[in-house]
């Protein structure tokens, strides 16, 4: 004979046996206070006694069953809801996108992609320790972060040293005469970078450098994996500027012929 599993209670289920239990309960008190040697008022207290003891029991039962079952539903909700409300959860992307986040990802025709890499971080980190180090780089990237916005700059994210932006993600081309497209805002911002290098250097009597490297084309932007997840981008264009600011020297910017084309011609 094959033994039949039956699922177990839930919390909402255990409440409910606790409630039928104690109504009973509370039924069999008030039957033994039937008999005619209580008087009117000695019936009457004792009665609501017991009205405001199952009323507060009661409440505390509804309490806890529902403060049970809206953490399971939470974690439900978590694991079960679509991709793209799970990606708001962690991190929000340039506007223009949002219509796509069900399709995890997407093809951007045009991007500038920056790398910004730190020189002289791990001789920092020796001089200072790790918590004033890290205050350090959390000024830069503040001043980093400040520039990008102001220049249209979208950042992806950071690796200890190494930051990485780009420009033509919120599709924010010809907004501003000075800057008229992707490439040129990047640029600029790039030799932003150069100036909050210095101007740190002055204020903490550092020696930092800064290499940096850009170049323009296709990308893959989205989201992948299951928890966790961060906007990013990916395509050889991502791997050619990586590679560019590996090649290029202190506080230098390396751009790609692409990247260069757009800034001179300017069309």
């Amino acid at each position: 004979m094959q033994q039949q599993n039956h699922p177990p209670h839930t919390h909402r289920q255990h409440a409910y046996f606790c409630l039928r239990y104690l109504l009973g309960a509370i039924c069999l008190m008030v039957i033994s206070l039937v008999p005619l040697q209580y008087t009117l008022i000695q019936l009457t207290d004792k009665l609501i006694m017991l009205v405001v003891v199952f009323a507060t029991v009661t409440s505390l039962c509804i309490y806890y069953m529902h403060k049970f079952t809206d953490k399971k539903r939470q974690r439900v909700n978590v694991l079960s809801e679509p991709p793209a409300r799970q990606v708001c959860r962690f991190q929000t992307i340039p506007s223009s996108y949002k219509h796509l986040l069900a399709s995890q990802t997407w093809p951007v025709s045009r991007v500038s992609v920056l790398f910004a890499d730190l020189q002289g971080y791990t001789m920092l980190a020796r001089a200072l320790g790790d918590e004033k180090t890290v205050a350090v780089l959390h000024r830069l990237y503040c001043e980093f972060d400040t520039y990008g916005m102001k220049f249209g700059i979208t950042k992806i994210k950071t690796n200890g040293d190494e930051y990485m932006a780009a420009a033509g993600l919120a599709n924010s081309d010809n907004s501003n005469p000075i800057y008229p497209n992707s490439e040129t805002r990047c640029l600029s911002f790039a030799f932003s970078l150069l100036t909050i290098i210095r101007t740190l250097n002055q204020d903490c009597n550092q020696d930092l450098s800064i290499r940096v490297g850009i170049a323009t084309g296709p990308v893959t932007a989205g989201f992948i994996g299951r928890y966790g997840r961060q906007f990013d981008i990916w395509g050889s264009t991502v791997n050619r500027a990586s590679r560019l600011e590996r090649t290029a020297r202190a506080n230098t910017i390396c751009i790609c012929d692409t990247t260069a084309e757009r800034v001179y011609c300017n069309d």
